[in-house]
């Protein structure tokens, strides 16, 4: 009788043991299919801010290239004016070497990218009469 007492404590064991297990198992396949989910999220948000990030490059591009179109129409226009200025004897004396090296000293203390605005396009490389065209026949 005592065999059997203790065979059937062992089988009471092994009987909660392998409930015990089932519901780990069970657990383990819900946390896995919770993980998949989570994954399948996360792939998907990754995406989103992929795409977020290239539309906000893309705009940063778009911008900065309408800075420098605007910088350089401001300094065609603003050149035109002097020119025109001077050449209508408005202004009586135009320093053009002292204007230039002030030009300099502010664009070499200013910032480390303002001296290379506009000097990777060719296009903007020197200013002719054909650029301020606008500018003279007002």
């Amino acid at each position: 009788r005592l065999q059997m007492t203790f065979a059937h404590q062992q089988y009471s064991k092994n009987i909660t043991m392998l409930a015990n297990l089932r519901t780990e198992l069970e657990t383990l396949r819900l946390s896995e299919a919770d993980l998949k989910k989570m994954l399948g999220r996360s792939e998907k948000e990754v995406a989103r801010l992929n795409r977020e990030l290239f539309e906000k490059e893309s705009k940063n591009k778009q911008l900065v290239e309408e800075m420098k179109d605007m910088a350089i129409n401001a300094v065609i226009e603003v050149r035109g004016t002097l020119m025109k200025e001077f050449r209508d004897e408005q202004t009586s004396k135009w320093d053009v070497d002292g204007d230039i090296r002030l030009m300099e000293e502010l664009l070499s203390s200013s910032s480390p990218q303002a001296e290379t605005i506009g000097q990777d396009d060719e296009d903007h490389d020197g200013l002719d009469a054909a650029n301020l065209s606008p500018i003279f026949n007002e």
